[in-house]
C-alpha cells in the first residue's frame, strides 16, 4: 500500500511533465517514428546481478535475493525499415477483423502513381526459440510488385498511427509476437507462395 501511494503522489506532483512526456511520444509514433522496428529480440547479461531486498511475511525479517543467471539486455536479433503501410486483401475476413477489433486506422487502398509495393515469397519455414517457446522463423525473398499486378481488393493499414510499430509486428511474418504463430493466421505462412500481406512504401 505504501509503495502505491508513493507511486499516486509521485504521478500527481509530476504530472505536466508526464503528460507533455507523453504527448510528445506519441507525436512522433503518429510521425512514423523510430524507422526500423525490431521483431525479433532475445534478451542478453551484461555480467550484472540482480539484488533483491524482500521482506518475508512469515517472519517479518528482511532478506536479500540474488539473481546470478540476470539478463537486462534487450538485443535486436531481426530488424525491419518501416514501411508506409501494409495492403491487406479485401477477402480476408480474419485480417480484417482483427485490424477493426483494435480500433487500427484502415481504409480501401486506391493505387498511387508513387506507390512501391513489395511482396514476400515464402521459400521455408523455420523455428525460432522466443524465452522457451518455440515459434516458427520463415525465410523469404522480397520482391516489387508491379502495380499493374495487384489481384483484387486491397485495405491499407498504414503504420503512422500510434499503433504502429504494433502492426509492424503483428503483420511482419518474422516477427516472434507476429500473428503467423497463431493457430488462427498460421494459414497465412505457406512455403512457395508469396505472403498476403504486402508492404507498401511512399
Amino acid at each position: 500500500m505504501t509503495a502505491m501511494l508513493c507511486y499516486l503522489e509521485f504521478m500527481y506532483q509530476n504530472a505536466d511533465e508526464i503528460k507533455l512526456m507523453v504527448k510528445t511520444e506519441r507525436e512522433k509514433l503518429v510521425n512514423g517514428s523510430p524507422e526500423k522496428v525490431a521483431i525479433q529480440m532475445k534478451h542478453e547479461r551484461d555480467g550484472s546481478k540482480l539484488e533483491m531486498t524482500l521482506l518475508s511475511t512469515r517472519t517479518g525479517k528482511d532478506t536479500v535475493i540474488t539473481v546470478s543467471d540476470y539478463c537486462p539486455v534487450v538485443k535486436s536479433l531481426f530488424d525491419v525499415e518501416k514501411p508506409f503501410g501494409y495492403l491487406i486483401p479485401a477477402d480476408d475476413r480474419q485480417l480484417l477483423d482483427w485490424a477493426n477489433r483494435h480500433q487500427f486506422q484502415l481504409s480501401k487502398y486506391t493505387v498511387g502513381n508513387n506507390d512501391m509495393i513489395e511482396g514476400m515469397l515464402i521459400t521455408s519455414i523455420d523455428s525460432i526459440d522466443f524465452e522457451g517457446d518455440i515459434v516458427v522463423n520463415p525465410i523469404y525473398s522480397t520482391r516489387k510488385v508491379p502495380l499493374n499486378d495487384l489481384k483484387g481488393e486491397y485495405y491499407l493499414l498504414p503504420t503512422k498511427q500510434l499503433a504502429g510499430n504494433v502492426i509492424v509486428q503483428a503483420l511482419e511474418p518474422k516477427s516472434m509476437i507476429g500473428l503467423v504463430t497463431y493457430k488462427q493466421f498460421e494459414h497465412l505462412l505457406k512455403p512457395a507462395q508469396v505472403y498476403p500481406v504486402l508492404r507498401i512504401y511512399r
